[in-house]
């Protein structure tokens, strides 16, 4: 994993100007946040890996609650073309 030595940002206001930074790296603050000076205003920043690119962030998909194995079909019902679901979605 390669640690940029000099990065730049671009930064959009409310009012639609478009500001570009340019950090300089100084250190590694932990095993994930590093130090970087903004070259003009000499602004110190971390930012973490994610912040940088270097991970990046993985969504997993919500999970059912419902189990299919364990789902009871309502005896009694007269109309035979009802399906699992539309018993359950009464």
């Amino acid at each position: 994993m390669q640690i940029k030595k000099i990065i730049t940002r671009k930064v959009r206001h409310k009012n639609g100007n478009i500001n570009e930074y340019t950090y300089k790296f100084i250190k590694q603050c932990n095993d994930d946040l590093f130090l970087y000076e903004e070259v003009n205003t000499h602004f110190k920043e971390c930012f973490s890996k994610f912040d940088l690119g270097l991970i990046r962030q993985i969504i997993e998909p919500p999970k059912s609650n419902i189990n299919p194995e364990r789902v009871k079909i309502k005896e009694g019902t007269n109309d035979k073309t009802r399906t699992r679901r539309s018993v359950l979605h009464r």
